[in-house]
């Protein structure tokens, strides 16, 4: 929940004749004091109450730069990463423990070296004469060697001297003395003879010293004197992991972005990831160069970054229509706009600041037919007259959950906070949009992620990171007094589900609208840092471990981390205290592991969300995807870009999940009332409202789902129920228990862990169920079962017995998958890739893309001159290579076979065994028989069973016929805390479970997941 410290003050309303609230000078209340405005009790005839407006808390500073960060701020960074400022004779004496340079990758292979990455101390810089010591030990040396040169610019490259040797076992103390006015710099080592570097007119500027090191080096003391011995800097203790990240910005990242925006040109590219295309491009590419050249410049005051600010404004203010690209861009240029404006305040004249405000304040007020700034703001798309102000009540209710509106209304606020303190009459949308974040934003956000999920967990910006970055920009342009402001409880929280969904590799499950999140990411490491100095200690060690892992250590990131959460971390908590297994309940994600080894890991993730709605989040309730070093399950299909008839029809739909379709003929696909029809993939659709509000997500509401009714996690064992059957189109099936999926993973030591999923579903008419498993290559059978092909759209039919295992590779690991349920199962193998040797007639494509008749990796049936034909809906080829998790086949099992009608209650289980690369692991699960049909029931081996309970309503009894006398059982789908008598019927040979008032001899309890599990030894 959001907390408001600040006291209440009075405030009076006037109710117009339109019902609306209004307040004489609200903007600007009591000489420019705003209060906090929370819920206010206004009696008139009869009492009722009112939700308040919230205007801006307190007035934004008067000193920039204050967007992000003050001078304050920067100055404390710069600190923490070398000398300020350095003597004009002095010296630096560094004892260190050297490390090799040359380290392992994650497959044991060498990797590459970086030399930057390298430098004890000195700099690289373009423009000045320089001197740098590096450290060049490669792997399994004795001793440590390092690189000592000097470079004149003059020079075309650096000049060499002898190497300095050192001992790798012991520290060593490396000096460097220098004297400016006898063009002096002497490098001495013990053991070592001093080395003198020939300078000409080297100058000693702290801006240019820099010390990044190598990862596993240990420094005893860094220290710099002056001629009479004075320490003027100590950096005993300096972040090298931040030293270098300055040394990554100031020489690669800053520079880069000078040569990138002083190369913008008319006409503009019109490439959209190009920085130079103000007029289309986001705000990751717009934004971005802008933040970089003012950090720059306030580090280290050079004249380049100031240069480049003001070309680049004026680009974007000259170039540029103001309505161009809508929203998206327009956000992107006004933020950008008013990050440079605060930044170099100073440095720009009277004429360019109107100018910048001028069209800061214009982009704002530009109507344009496709979403403009107004619209993401104000919902009603218009303002009062002339002003700064929404005509009528803003209303965007429907966009606090997902949309563009909180990055359109982030942008607008970043100029508008710029430009405040100059033109008072933007007052009136900084207050709405501070109502919209206090009122909407934020309480959406904390009811979904207030245990750290997300409804579009790891897909395109569902990191939350940018909510971290956000705060961060309203705290601190704000002049709070110290009073915090914008309090969460989430954002110690989100970034507990990268911990437990982390694979092989530093990637994640490609759920949602996907390009593929890698844990080096920005957003994530933003949510690890402010985690982490919000107490969460797994946070601290999971940015040690995993976040630093897989990132250059001269990669900005962690500049930027330093720079916005600054605060003490939370001491490191060992991640092997954490569960093996964890639930998101509202935003409905499961994760279940075996180890915290994270490259030998077994990871499965569950999706059950307890709402619907459209932006970014997929029609894939119920689903889950596997793996183990390579995916091997997995969600098929590529986010080509939003609105592509690939993402329409495929991508975003049940068929390209692994979950349960049931393919009705007449069933139609629309959005609301629109004539568009999409393809029928049998699966499941949006419920109530497309853009719902926080209300309509909640329990009961027109968007609420069953989303996960029980979970459990066990040493030996993680259980997870769900249902899903309110995702799908009324009248298909029953509301109640329509499609209940449930997954027991089990763990045990030394052993790889087996998975078995389970799935109930109960159809209102005889249609079919088809159970998808997706996967990245063909899939294999037994040598018993042969394959037949369909002559046509990439569908091969399994013939014979069709139980026996399938077996998934991807290399170096691979997947047994056993099909016990339904007992006589109908499956299909279906895809291939482009230039293979199937053919697929009906395909639509992107725009201009060409279509291949080879490609049957996407195929969903689709109106073809008036009938329902299977059709390949292919990405654009630009985003079908280079990601792993894409998929090329899918296992499609069915009690019937195509075109036939089934029974009412259809049951489906698959046992899933993972393993290294190499043949197929036996069958080795054995179906078992329940008399009464009460249970399914399986043996995963000689000392373990799993039984579901077939009725969900009341399981009152259970039966089974067992083939092990002496095993663990894990007994699901039973009361929760309720006693069961267990008896073993040796006439019948079969275990009951009875369900009784009160304990006695031979009962169990079950636990409050409704699971029983314990050892079951026949008498």
């Amino acid at each position: 929940m959001t907390v408001f410290p600040q006291p209440l003050q009075t405030v009076v309303f006037f109710i117009s004749p339109s019902g609306s609230m209004s307040s004489p000078s609200l903007s600007r209340l009591t000489m420019r004091t705003r209060p906090i405005l929370r819920t206010i009790t206004l009696t008139l005839a009869s009492a009722f109450t009112i939700n308040s407006y919230a205007a801006l808390p307190f007035e934004p500073k008067t000193t920039h730069p204050y967007l992000y960060a003050s001078a304050d701020d920067v100055a404390t960074l710069r600190a923490k990463v070398g000398p300020l400022t350095m003597p004009p004779v002095g010296k630096i004496e560094i004892k260190v423990k050297p490390a090799v340079q040359s380290v392992l990758d994650l497959n044991g292979l060498p990797m590459k070296i970086d030399p930057d990455s390298s430098i004890l101390m000195g700099s690289f810089p373009d423009d000045i004469n320089h001197f740098f010591i590096r450290n060049v030990t490669p792997q399994g040396a004795t001793q440590a060697k390092f690189h000592v040169r000097f470079r004149e610019m003059s020079e075309p490259e650096a000049r060499p001297y002898p190497d300095l040797v050192l001992p790798l076992d012991r520290p060593s103390t490396i000096t460097v003395t220098w004297d400016t006015a006898a063009k002096t710099i002497i490098v001495a080592a013990e053991g070592n003879n001093p080395i003198t570097l020939n300078n000409a007119n080297w100058q000693p500027r702290a801006d240019h010293l820099h010390f990044v090191g190598n990862k596993n080096q240990h420094v005893v003391s860094l220290k710099m004197s002056d001629k009479a011995g004075n320490v003027l800097w100590d950096g005993t203790e300096l972040d090298w992991d931040l030293a270098a990240a300055y040394y990554g910005f100031t020489r690669f990242s800053a520079p880069q972005t000078v040569a990138t925006v002083t190369a913008c040109k008319v006409p503009m590219p019109t490439n959209k990831s190009d920085p130079c295309n103000v007029a289309e491009a986001g705000r990751g590419w717009i934004l971005s160069p802008a933040k970089r050249l003012a950090l720059a410049y306030n580090l280290t005051k050079e004249d380049r970054y100031w240069e480049a600010a003001k070309y680049y404004a004026n680009h974007i203010m000259l170039n540029t229509n103001l309505g161009a690209g809508g929203e998206w861009s327009m956000s992107a240029r006004v933020a950008a706009l008013g990050v440079l404006y605060d930044a170099f305040y100073d440095k720009f004249s009277a004429d360019d600041k109107k100018k910048i405000q001028d069209t800061i304040i214009q982009t704002i007020k530009t109507d344009i037919a496709a979403a403009d700034l107004i619209s993401m703001i104000c919902g009603s798309g218009s303002l009062s007259g002339t002003t700064l102000a929404c005509a009528g009540t803003p209303d965007i209710s429907r966009f606090y959950i997902s949309g563009h509106h909180a990055s359109a209304m982030t942008g607008a606020a970043i100029g508008l906070l710029a430009i405040a303190n100059e033109r008072s009459e933007v007052d009136p949308m900084l207050d709405t949009i501070y109502d919209h974040l206090v009122n909407g934003l934020l309480p959406a956000r904390e009811y979904i992620s207030g245990d750290g999920g997300h409804q579009t967990m790891f897909a395109y910006n569902s990191t939350v990171g940018e909510v971290a970055e956000r705060l961060v920009l309203w705290r601190r342009a704000l002049n709070t007094n110290g009073a915090p402001i914008l309090q969460t409880s989430f954002m110690s929280k989100v970034i507990n589900p990268y911990i437990d969904g982390l694979r092989a590799g530093g990637g994640f499950p490609a759920t949602g609208d996907n390009f593929g999140l890698s844990v080096a990411e920005e957003g994530v490491g933003y949510m690890a840092s402010v985690a982490a100095s919000e107490g969460n200690g797994h946070a601290t060690t999971f940015y040690e471990d995993q976040v630093k892992r897989y990132r250059s250590r001269i990669s900005p990131n962690a500049l930027w981390e330093a720079l916005y959460f600054p605060e003490p971390k939370e001491p490191r908590a060992d991640v092997n205290d954490r569960k093996l297994s964890a639930r998101y309940q509202i935003a409905g994600n499961v994760f279940m592991r075996d180890t915290w080894d994270y490259e030998n890991a077994t990871l499965l993730d569950f999706k059950s969300s307890t709402f619907s709605s459209e932006n970014h989040q997929h029609l894939d309730q119920n689903s889950f995807s596997l793996f183990y070093r390579k995916p091997l399950l997995l969600d098929s299909g590529a986010y080509d870009e939003y609105n592509t008839p690939h993402w329409y029809n495929y991508y975003r739909r049940t068929i390209a999940h692994n979950s349960i379709v049931l393919y009705k003929p007449t069933e139609t696909y629309k959005h609301n009332n629109s004539a568009t029809e999409y393809s029928n993939d049998g699966g499941q659709w949006y419920k109530g409202e497309m853009y719902p509000t926080l209300d309509e997500i909640k329990p009961g509401a027109k968007n609420a789902l069953q989303g996960i009714a029980r979970y459990e996690d066990h040493d030996s064992y993680a259980y997870v129920s769900a249902n899903a059957a309110q995702a799908y189109q009324a009248g298909k099936l029953d509301p109640i228990d329509g499609f209940r999926r449930r997954i027991v993973y089990l763990r045990w030591p030394g052993k790889k862990p087996v998975v078995v999923v389970h799935d109930r579903v109960h159809a209102l008419t005889p249609q079919p169920a088809v159970s998808l498993l997706h996967t990245v290559a063909k899939p294999e059978t037994a040598a018993a079962v042969s394959v037949g092909y369909d002559n046509a759209d990439g569908r091969y039919t399994l013939q014979g017995n069709t139980n026996l295992p399938i077996v998934v590779r991807n290399h170096p690991s691979n997947l047994t998958i056993e099909p016990l349920l339904p007992r006589r199962p109908h499956i299909k193998f279906v895809g291939g890739a482009p230039n293979g040797a199937t053919t697929c007639e009906d395909q639509v494509v992107d725009k201009a893309e060409i279509p291949d008749l080879t490609d049957c990796r996407f195929t969903v049936r689709s109106m073809v001159n008036g009938t329902l034909q299977w059709t390949n809906f292919a990405p654009r080829k630009s985003w079908t290579t280079g990601k792993s998790d894409f998929g090329a086949w899918r296992i499609e099992i069915s009690q019937v076979p195509e075109g036939q009608t089934s029974d009412h209650y259809q049951f489906f289980m698959n046992v899933l065994r993972v393993g290294d690369e190499g043949g197929p692991v036996a069958a080795t699960s054995t179906l078992l028989t329940s008399p009464d049909l009460s249970a399914n029931a399986v043996t995963i081996d000689a000392a373990t069973s799993v039984v579901f309970a077939t009725d969900f309503s009341t399981t009152n009894k259970l039966r089974w016929k067992p083939v092990n006398t002496l095993e663990n059982v894990v007994v699901t789908g039973l009361v929760p805390s309720a006693i069961y008598q267990r008896v073993y019927d040796s006439t019948a040979k079969e275990w009951i479970l009875t369900k009784v008032a009160t304990a006695g001899s031979n009962t169990l309890t079950s636990s409050s997941e409704g699971v029983i599990y314990t050892s079951f030894a026949i008498p």
